[in-house]
């Protein structure tokens, strides 16, 4: 069973390719994930999304992050999931945690996206 641990979206300035091109180069740097061996799934050339995935006791953790045309530029999505029959168990462990600290760890991307994009 998938459970959604965290989700957030912000609005940045820029156009969406080059906030996607820029977000995407970064890994996952940008948020501080549990410990683990994260890999980037295979994706489409072009595609406004990306997942990365990690492996780690009984579950499968995974990082989807989107970039689409918003009202000022750019939308940008993230969504953390849990799948497997220990996801329960990573719920509870780390669901606060990230639901506290998504929304200000995107924001923090969506400035450094629109800098990148005045410069």
């Amino acid at each position: 069973m998938k459970t959604r641990l965290a989700q957030h979206t912000v609005d940045c300035s820029g156009d969406a390719e080059t906030a996607r091109q820029s977000w995407s180069s970064q890994g996952t740097a940008w948020f501080p994930l549990p410990a683990g061996e994260w890999r980037l799934a295979p994706m489409e050339p072009g595609s406004p999304s990306w997942t990365w995935t990690c492996e780690r006791w009984g579950a499968q953790l995974r990082l989807i992050q989107l970039v689409e045309p918003g009202p000022h530029g750019s939308r940008i999505h993230a969504r953390a999931e849990v799948e497997g029959p220990l996801a329960w168990l990573h719920r509870l462990r780390l669901q606060p945690d990230l639901r506290a600290r998504l929304p200000e760890a995107l924001r923090a991307v969506a400035r450094g996206l629109a800098r990148a994009s005045q410069a």
